[in-house]
């Protein structure tokens, strides 16, 4: 009977207990329905007034299609216009999804694609070649670093003749580069150029001055003679950086000789400056830069993959170079490459590995 007593006042301590963890639990969950109810009910109410403040029958549509009723409508402008904590990324939000159904205007950072209004505004100052400059391989351990220039006249659009939607080559498959790698280099009236900076170059001067290196020699192999260089990133190269009367003066003398039909051996990478103009994330935001990124990553994985015909043992035809976890192991076991950067942190550390390893070179590493 005591045993009996004592199972049963357990059971009875261990349902009240899991009556209050379910009771706990019960608030807990019905809290952060709550908070999400009245969260996503202060989007729509928004998003409503917002719309309804541009066009009124835009906001019963809007309602209509987030299956909500029209009683939002009902909240004044002042209210919208005070918000409260996480207005701006409400805001932010509501004039996109507002802007999308108005027209597909308002793009969203994950969804936009690159566009053509900074060559548009440049060319409206008078520029005629307008060139977009990306590189690839700064990032990686290993091979080569290539840097891509591309002209693609404003009257040009390959996503109406082709069928083609340029985006930053990191947002597209293999596949789908080299597919637009061949339509770039093969139209007619695209030009597209490269420059290759090998390994040992970027040990020797730094990987910044050998992606300004590659970025001017690209340019400098184009066809046309360029009157404005947009740039992917934050700094162009210094070579191109002198006073604007000088860069005018030039631009002028270029403009002149092709006029005149002159025979031109095109532009040296050692004295001409262009006139540049870095934006960032442009492969993003404007479509030759994008088309550049392209080139650049393609011609790049090319590389790769005869480096990796040659030197096998590392795989550069998965990581392209880049310190994956493998790539790493691999180093650190076989030692580096003749392709290797040797200015590189991991590609130093495992050449002072080996060599301390190996004790008979003497080396310090």
């Amino acid at each position: 009977r005591e045993r009996e007593r004592e199972r049963e006042k357990s059971a009875q301590q261990r349902s009240r207990h899991m009556w209050k963890r379910g009771l706990a639990s019960s608030f807990v969950i019905a809290t952060t329905l709550m908070r999400s109810f009245i969260t996503h009910a202060n989007i729509f109410q928004r998003l409503a007034i917002s719309t309804q403040s541009r066009q009124g029958p835009l906001s019963l549509r809007c309602c209509k299609r987030l299956r909500i009723s029209t009683s939002p409508l009902q909240c004044t402008k002042s209210s919208f216009k005070e918000g409260g904590r996480g207005s701006r990324i409400f805001n932010t939000q509501l004039a996109t999804y507002a802007s999308k159904l108005k027209g597909g205007q308002g793009k969203s950072a994950a969804s936009a694609k690159p566009g053509r209004e900074k060559e548009i505004e440049v060319s409206q100052r008078g520029f005629t070649c307008i060139i977009g400059v990306d590189e690839a391989g700064r990032g990686p351990i290993a091979g080569p670093v290539v840097a891509a220039a591309c002209h693609i006249p404003l009257h040009v659009n390959l996503e109406k003749e082709k069928g083609i939607i340029l985006k930053d080559s990191k947002k597209l498959s293999e596949k789908k580069r080299e597919e637009i790698f061949e339509e770039l280099t093969s139209h007619p009236q695209i030009v597209c150029s490269w420059a290759v900076i090998p390994h040992d170059r970027i040990d020797e001067i730094n990987i910044l001055q050998a992606t300004f290196e590659a970025m001017d020699q690209a340019v400098s192999r184009l066809d046309c003679t360029p009157d404005y260089v947009l740039v992917d990133g934050n700094m162009v190269p210094e070579v191109w950086t002198t006073s604007k009367t000088a860069t005018a003066k030039m631009i002028a003398k270029a403009k002149e000789t092709r006029s005149s039909g002159e025979a031109s051996d095109g532009p040296s990478s050692d004295n001409v400056p262009y006139q540049s103009e870095p934006i960032v994330k442009g492969d993003s935001t404007c479509i030759a830069i994008a088309a550049a990124s392209i080139v650049a990553k393609v011609v790049r994985d090319r590389i790769m993959l005869e480096l990796d015909r040659q030197y096998p043992t590392y795989g550069f035809r998965a990581h392209k170079g880049y310190p994956t976890k493998k790539h790493l192991e691999k180093l650190k076991v076989s030692g580096p490459s003749p392709v290797h950067r040797r200015s590189y942190a991991p590609v130093h550390r495992a050449m002072h590995i080996e060599v301390s390893d190996g004790a008979s070179t003497g080396e310090d590493g």
